[in-house]
């Protein structure tokens, strides 16, 4: 390291303070070369987990045509529907907390596979509570 501390030190004081945008372009792989005997020695290292990384999201979606999905999905020949989205995600990269509610309303879904009957005038609310999804007004 450049300031003469060790590398695996230096990681562990900045994992035990606050995250802050350095943090997040710091918290990838790591190789420091170290000096040992004849050669040098490759030794990895993590500033910090990016699975302990704080997540604060927002995602709010006026109802919306579901139209592209065909394009994007190969499994999904049709859909005509829409979402609406409004939820909030916290917590950590690695334990998420969702709240907030996806408004669903399928008036026609086919998919690709000949074995499946199509679905249609399919509406649903799912609600989501820290770690439950429980979808309400199934129709």
């Amino acid at each position: 390291d450049s300031d003469g501390r060790d590398p695996a030190e230096s990681a562990e004081a900045v994992h035990q303070g606050g995250h802050d945008a350095d943090d997040v372009r710091r918290a990838t792989p790591v190789r420091t070369r170290e000096r040992h005997g004849r050669g040098n020695v490759l030794r990895p290292f993590l500033i910090p987990h990016l699975r302990e990384l704080p997540l604060q999201l927002s995602l709010k979606l006026p109802a919306s045509s579901l139209g592209i999905v065909p394009r994007l999905v190969p499994a999904v020949a049709k859909l005509d529907g829409t979402v609406a989205v409004d939820v909030q995600v916290g917590g950590t990269v690695a334990k998420p907390i969702i709240n907030g509610v996806v408004a669903l309303a399928i008036k026609t879904l086919r998919l690709a596979s000949e074995g499946l009957p199509p679905v249609a005038n399919f509406s649903s609310k799912i609600v989501f509570r820290d770690e439950t999804a429980v979808f309400q007004n199934c129709r």
